[in-house]
Parts: structure tokens; sequence; C-alpha cells
């Protein structure tokens, strides 16, 4: 712990592991899925290749150099819309941007989409790391950035994270509560994730397993009546989509929070 000079020197050194790790990990997730023969994007639509291998080389040259906090949280704001757009939807700007370039050009507009999906998407990846590293940001608001580290209690960074964490898994439980058929799936791992005396090793396993669950099996419970009725006339707060999209942005969430205060604890033992 004594490597540290001040408490910021430690939050910028654990956010800069973590981000990197965590979004670029998200990234080849993306890329894989995207380069998947059985992956549907947009009815028979398949990726660009070179525009795929491009975007993401690009942005991996960008992140490298990040060091700091400070210097994440300017790359976030400067590059993405993250505050204007309600979680599970696409970009209002980026979804103008496709209706033009289709119309634009009917025939030949794979690249364009290409760049567009992948916006969207890893969007979706900042929006998540974005409300992971506000704890980063709330705990150098609550313990002081310039304080020395050899002055800070790490039993107060795990209260301040902790109950970071208890927020996001209690919105799970009241998602739960509201589709306690779904919830059925992660019953045992909800529970850990409510105990204050699970550790965050056992937590972060139960949230990956609820993972598992949201980014794949849920998948399966949506029929095409469920997809007609996302038509404009159709759709509203009641819609299985927009309820299952919810929780997914919920566990999203929870899972960035959880892995972030893993890697803290680890940092601090």
């Amino acid at each position: 712990m004594e490597k540290y000079k001040q408490f910021s020197d430690f939050i910028n050194t654990v956010s800069e592991k973590w981000f990197k790790s965590f979004f670029l990990g998200r990234l080849d997730e993306l890329k894989n899925s995207l380069l998947d023969s059985n992956t549907e994007i947009i009815g028979d639509f398949k990726p660009d290749l070179s525009t795929l291998n491009k975007i993401f080389a690009n942005t991996k040259v960008e992140i490298e150099g990040f060091k700091t906090l400070e210097e994440i949280n300017e790359y976030i704001s400067t590059n993405f819309s993250i505050s204007d757009d309600k979680d599970g939807t696409m970009p209002s700007t980026i979804q103008t941007e496709l209706v033009e370039a289709i119309k634009e050009n009917p025939t030949n507009i794979h690249e364009k989409i290409t760049e567009l999906i992948i916006r969207m998407q890893v969007t979706t990846i900042v929006k998540n790391c974005h409300k992971a590293l506000k704890l980063c940001d709330n705990l150098n608001g609550k313990l002081g950035s310039t304080t020395d580290f050899k002055d800070i209690d790490k039993e107060d960074v795990y209260y301040i994270l902790n109950s970071d964490v208890a927020k996001i898994v209690n919105n799970l439980k009241n998602w739960s509560t509201q589709n306690p058929k779904q919830a059925e799936n992660y019953e045992n791992e909800l529970k850990i994730l409510m105990d204050e005396e699970s550790s965050i090793q056992e937590k972060k396993d139960a949230s990956d397993i609820v993972e598992h669950y949201f980014s794949t099996i849920i998948g399966n419970e949506i029929d095409d009546e469920d997809i007609n009725d996302l038509a404009p006339d159709k759709i509203n707060e009641n819609s299985i989509i927009l309820i299952f999209n919810k929780g997914i942005t919920i566990c999203d969430e929870m899972v960035a929070k959880i892995d972030l205060t893993h890697l803290v604890h680890e940092e601090l033992n």
C-alpha cells in the first residue's frame, strides 16, 4: 500500500487498470459476436470486416496511453453521448444517421451500417464503464483525492463501495420481484448479492452467473409476437422486450460496479 503518495494516485491506478481490462474485454466479446456467422444484426446483414477491424484497432490505440481517471472521463465525455440518451434505447443521433445512410445509398451501405452499429454497441459498453467509474469519483470526493494514502482506512473504502453496489443490487431485487418467473433462474445468486456477509469474490461470481442469464437465456423467452409488439402504435412500458431490457441494463451496471469493486479489494490487499 506504500507505493502511493496520495489517494488520487491509487484511484488513478485502479481506474486505468480496470477500464482497460473491462472495456477492452467487452470490445473483444463484441467483435467476436459480430464475426460470428450465426449472429443476426439487421436481417441478413453482415458487418464489413475492414471497417470492423479499423474501428476496434483505432479504439484500442486511443485508450492505450490513459493513466488517470480524469483522462478516462474526458475520453468518455468527448467521444460518447451518454447523458442525453435513455438506457436501453438506440441513441437518437445514431438512429438518424442509420436512416439517412439507407436513404442515400440503399445498395452499398455495409460500411456505414457497420460503423453505426459498432458505435451503438460501444456506447452501451461505455455507459456501464462510466457508471462504474463514478464509484472512483465518489471515493475521491468522500475521502479526499489529496489525502495521504497512508492515512486512508481501507475499511472506509470498502464501506463506500459496498453502499454503492448495494443500491444497484437493490434495483435488481426490485426488478426480480416484479418478474418472479425470470428471477427463479438466479434465485440463489441474488441471495448472495444481497447478503452483506458475502465476500466480494462471492458477489463477483454470483454477478457473473446473473449476467450469463441476462445476456443469453432471457432472449429465448421472447417470441415473434413480442417482437411485433415493438411497433410504435403498440409499444409501451408493459412491453415484454422493454421490461427485459430494463433488467439487462440493471444487470450490466451491477456487473461493472462489482468488477471494479473486486479490483479495488485486490489492490488494497
